[in-house]
């Protein structure tokens, strides 16, 4: 496993100064709304700022434009086979989502000409591809697994970025938790914060008897020393597991104890749920944050796309990347495309996942990406 320690140093470095910008009473705070308090005012695709006024401070999202943030170019070219070079001379760096651009949705469709693109990317033409996902299913080691699988040996693991790892360090460099975190996830996401030093527990099937009896509500077990609660992908999602939770995040700390409220966080709160074929939907990671934050009354802070931090991650590995030379490219408008928007980078959208075109047509301008294409499997022919 690639280390945390090996660079939470430059880590801590390179992201204190982004991360003040970023933390609203304690919490991180990535959002795409107007807030003030717990009002909702309105959503937009968005950039944030801070505002203070003589006895609140609240954030302030501003619309982005309808153009690249980082080359102003218009919105929303086709790429085919006979452009997709001249377009990609631009870059020198991309970001790659994985299901729904590597694989299928469903992590087990292929996608054709996907190993042949890839390795023309970086061998033919020398483009640094970095792999960023929101999947808080599978640890590095096994997607690293996967892309061999899929035909693709080159891919290291210092160029994934999972977000089960960009929360371990979340919580331990920026949060500095030194108690435990209550999990509603997975075993991977467990394995990346034990690796990081940071204790926790929740995973898997909950042993307390479910009842709607008070009394044998009151007998379920509970920790004292819960710092933060962690949200992501969980098949063993119960009412037990919303119950603690939602006790844990509104717990109030003895006065003058020193102990701060527990922190609320998600790996992502976007990605609903997917279709595994044959008629059927699998709900995802979205709609557990949902029923958690029904519980608990608050919004979690995000640590994967589209929040930003993922890309603080990859600057803390590559601090060399600029930012004019990189772009993103995913499936989803709401996770990847606004995710470039709010990192400031261009971006591609795959329709060989979560979007299709007549959604992509359905949007206003603002949430559209730089580039549209069938697949990365044009870039095996196109190059």
């Amino acid at each position: 496993m690639y280390s945390i320690n090996r660079y939470s140093k430059l880590f801590k470095l390179s992201i204190s100064l982004k991360i003040l910008s970023r933390k609203l009473d304690g919490e991180f705070f990535n959002t795409s709304r107007i807030t003030f308090g717990q009002q909702n005012l309105f959503s937009f695709v968005t950039h944030e700022k801070t505002v203070c006024s003589s006895n609140n401070k609240f954030r302030i999202s501003v619309p982005t434009c309808a153009y690249s943030t980082a080359t102003n170019r218009c919105r929303c070219t086709h790429l085919t086979t006979s452009n997709a070079k001249e377009y990609l001379d631009n870059y020198d760096t991309i970001l790659l989502d994985c299901d729904g651009v590597i694989w299928g949705t469903d992590y087990t469709t292929r996608i054709g000409n996907v190993s042949k693109a890839l390795t023309k990317l970086r061998d033919l033409y020398g483009k640094k591809l970095l792999f960023v996902t929101n999947n808080s299913l599978y640890s590095p080691e096994t997607f690293l697994d996967k892309f061999i699988s899929f035909g693709y040996k080159d891919v290291r693991e210092d160029e994934l970025f999972c977000v089960s790892t960009a929360s371990a360090l979340y919580l331990k460099e920026v949060l500095k938790i030194t108690g435990r975190v209550y999990i509603i996830g997975t075993r991977a996401m467990e394995t990346e914060l034990r690796s990081a030093g940071v204790d926790c527990f929740g995973v898997g099937a909950d042993p307390d008897l479910v009842t709607r009896d008070i009394a044998e509500m009151r007998k379920a077990s509970f920790a004292d020393d819960v710092e933060a609660v962690l949200v992501g992908f969980d098949e063993h999602l119960n009412y037990n597991k919303l119950y603690k939770a939602a006790s844990y995040i509104k717990r109030q700390p003895p006065r003058g104890s020193g102990v701060n409220r527990c922190h609320y966080l998600a790996t992502s709160n976007v990605e609903m749920g997917t279709w595994i074929g044959g008629g059927l939907y699998r709900p995802t990671t979205g709609v557990i944050v949902s029923c958690v934050t029904a519980a608990c009354g608050q919004e979690p802070g995000i640590i994967g796309k589209p929040s930003p931090f993922l890309y603080d991650c990859i600057r803390s590995r590559f601090p060399n990347i600029e930012k004019a030379r990189t772009i993103m490219i995913g499936d989803s408008l709401k996770s990847d495309i606004t995710f470039a928007q709010n990192v400031g980078i261009d971006s591609g959208l795959v329709l060989s996942g979560a979007t299709d075109l007549n959604t992509l047509s359905g949007v206003c301008d603002t949430k559209k990406p730089t580039f549209y294409f069938e697949s990365i499997g044009i870039f095996a022919e196109a190059l």
